[in-house]
């Protein structure tokens, strides 16, 4: 081959690599995970900028925090009837939990707010202030617990009358926080990579080697989920034979919950929430022809529907 072919034929091999890498940049990225054997993933809703954790409500109504900064964070609520923002002009919400009519909502920030939100009439409070919360579980008695997610984090208790209680520190940052029918408390503890526990004031180290561990949840047969919070992040299930992974090459998965046996995440960094389907279940997913991410900016009380 002469220089000139030579030249000619680099030049066309550049050409084909740079339309091809244009063109799988259209390509959707549905199936860019990787699941478990079995497992099937659909798109529940997508357009939630820095969606984060989630809950549900006795009624089955999805509840999302999009952890913008600057008062740009929201507080939003999914149904059949489409996407409703409860609470606006929030900074870096974060942790969220529901008991009852209570909605308790975490800023991740320095003195950030703890707010309790009225499910039946939407009025809200702010109860406390902490630095950095991020984690909340509900207690029976209608107390809760909470984590301050710093290089020298802590737990403590925040009671119905706003009063805060230490429970435990020098953790290091320990972030998402679940409760076990048993009563015994997991954290994550991120910055070491390590899932503890926490019983008759006894901390314990459950699961090691965790990439960034986020969110925690626990099934309704008592096994413990986890969230790494990492660009190829994993959802990990802790089964007796040890940690399994469900789902891989999550971009920032976040908050979990079920809607029974199936599996919602969070998936940040892609504005989206996920919906997993575990083997054998064949029936319809319910909400995902009513559910959209579009326009999830409308002032607090605005319902959007598609």
């Amino acid at each position: 081959m002469n220089r000139r072919m030579n030249g000619q034929w680099l030049r066309s091999v550049r050409l084909a690599v740079a339309l091809a890498a244009i063109w799988l940049s259209f390509l959707p990225t549905a199936f860019a995970y990787e699941l478990a054997e079995g497992w099937r993933a659909q798109v529940l809703v997508r357009g939630l900028p820095q969606v984060d954790n989630l809950a549900l409500d006795a009624q089955g109504r999805l509840y999302a925090t999009l952890e913008k900064y600057d008062g740009a964070g929201r507080l939003i609520r999914l149904d059949t009837h489409g996407i409703t923002v409860l609470l606006d002009k929030l900074n870096k919400p974060d942790g969220l939990a529901i008991s009852g009519n209570q909605l308790l909502l975490t800023e991740e920030i320095t003195n950030g707010r703890i707010i309790r939100y009225d499910l039946s009439d939407g009025s809200h409070t702010v109860l406390a202030r902490l630095d950095h919360a991020e984690g909340v579980v509900s207690l029976p008695d209608g107390s809760w617990i909470l984590s301050e997610d710093q290089r020298r984090g802590r737990l403590v208790r925040l009671l119905p009358n706003g009063k805060i209680q230490p429970l435990a520190d020098g953790l290091r940052r320990p972030e998402g926080l679940a409760l076990g029918p048993d009563g015994t408390l997991y954290i994550a503890e991120t910055l070491t990579g390590r899932v503890l526990s926490l019983r008759r004031n006894t901390l314990q180290v459950v699961v090691r080697g965790v990439v960034q561990p986020d969110q925690l949840a626990i099934d309704r047969q008592g096994r413990l989920w986890i969230s790494e919070d990492s660009h190829k992040g994993r959802l990990l299930r802790l089964d007796k034979e040890g940690l399994v992974t469900i789902v891989s090459e999550l971009d920032a998965p976040q908050g979990i919950v079920f809607m029974g046996d199936r599996v919602l995440v969070a998936e940040q960094n892609a504005g989206r929430i996920l919906m997993l389907i575990p083997p054998g279940d064949t029936a319809d997913t319910p909400m995902e022809e009513h559910l959209t991410g579009g326009g999830a900016t409308a002032p607090a009380g605005r319902k959007i529907t598609p």
